[in-house]
C-alpha cells in the first residue's frame, strides 16, 4: 500500500515529503543543509475514532524522538481535528489529552508545536483550546488566517498574550459574510496583520507559498521599523519556490519549510491546487 501511494505522491510538483517519516526526515535533511529550517506535518484531518486520534499523538511523539535524534533544525505542526477535535462524543476532551501528551514530549526537547487552523467551523474551538493549553505551555503557536473578518481581533489577543502567530492568507474557501473573497482584499487585510504582529507579536511566522509582493512587503517593514530579521521568519511550502527560499536565507531572513507527509494527502493537495486555481482567477 505505501509502495503504490508513493508512486502516486510522484506526480505532484513536490507539495508532500512522501508516505512516511523517515522520507520527511530525509527531506528536512536536505532543506538544514541548505540553511533552511522545517516544521513537520503529519497528514490527516477530522479522523473518526479515538484509537485513531490516539494514535496519531503516539506517531507526532515518535517524530519528536527521530527529530531530537538526528539533531534537526525542525519543529512539527499539528491539526487537532487530526487529534480527535472532530469526533461527535468527547472530541475535545480527547483532543486535548493528546496534545499535553505532545506538548509535553516537545518540551522535554525544548521544540516548538505550531497548530494549524483549519476551516471556519473548527476556526474559535481551536482558537479557544489553544488559550487554554497556552496557562500549561510556552512552547506552542496559532496560524492565523487574514482572509477571515474574526482574525484581526484573534490576532490581538494572541499578541496581548504573546502566543506565537503564524500568519497566513487562508486556504480554506469560505463564505462571503464571514470572510474576504478578493485577491485585493486579503492582501490588504494580510499586510495589516503583517504590521500588527511584527511590532506587537512574539515570534511572528509569515507563511506564503509564493507570493512575492508579500515578501517584499514584510521586509520594508522591517527595514522601516528596524525589526531584527532574527525576530520573525518566514514560512514557505515545500515544493513552491525553492529559488526564492534560498535567496532569503542567502539575505540573512529565517526561512522554515512545512514539510507534510503521510499517505492521507488528498485533502491537502486538493488545498494547494484550489489555492493556485483562487490566485489565477482572482480580482
Amino acid at each position: 500500500m505505501l509502495r503504490f501511494l508513493a508512486r502516486i505522491l510522484k506526480y505532484f510538483p513536490g507539495y508532500v515529503a512522501g508516505a512516511t517519516a523517515k522520507e520527511a526526515i530525509n527531506v528536512v535533511k536536505g532543506l538544514n543543509k541548505k540553511g533552511i529550517r522545517a516544521q513537520i506535518n503529519i497528514l490527516d484531518e477530522e479522523v473518526t475514532s479515538v484509537a485513531h486520534a490516539q494514535k496519531a499523538a503516539q506517531e507526532y511523539c515518535h517524530l519528536l524522538d527521530n527529530i531530537n535524534a538526528h539533531q534537526l533544525d525542525a519543529c512539527i505542526s499539528v491539526k487537532l481535528t487530526h487529534l480527535g477535535l472532530s469526533l461527535p462524543e468527547k472530541g475535545r476532551e480527547v483532543c486535548v489529552s493528546n496534545m499535553h501528551q505532545i506538548l509535553k514530549k516537545a518540551r522535554s526537547f525544548s521544540m516548538f508545536v505550531w497548530v494549524d487552523m483549519e476551516s471556519s467551523e473548527y476556526n474559535q474551538t481551536i482558537l479557544d483550546m489553544v488559550l487554554e493549553l497556552n496557562t500549561y505551555y510556552d512552547n506552542m503557536g496559532l496560524a492565523m488566517q487574514a482572509a477571515l473578518f474574526k482574525s484581526r481581533k484573534d490576532v490581538a489577543l494572541l499578541c496581548k498574550r504573546q502566543i506565537p502567530i503564524r500568519l497566513c492568507k487562508g486556504a480554506y474557501v469560505e463564505l462571503k459574510h464571514i470572510s474576504h473573497q478578493s485577491k485585493k482584499d486579503i492582501s490588504n487585510s494580510f499586510k495589516d496583520l503583517i504590521v500588527f504582529v511584527l511590532l506587537r507579536g512574539r515570534s511572528p511566522a509569515i507563511a506564503t507559498s509564493a507570493d512575492e509582493e508579500i515578501i517584499e512587503f514584510t521586509k520594508h517593514m522591517v527595514g522601516k521599523y528596524k525589526i531584527l530579521k532574527s525576530l520573525f521568519e518566514f514560512q514557505m511550502l515545500l515544493g513552491r519556490r525553492k529559488s526564492l527560499q534560498k535567496r532569503l536565507v542567502k539575505q540573512g531572513y529565517q526561512v522554515r519549510v512545512y514539510v507534510p507527509y503521510g499517505v492521507h494527502y488528498l485533502p491537502y493537495i486538493k488545498r494547494r491546487l484550489m489555492e493556485i486555481k483562487r490566485n489565477l482567477t482572482q480580482l
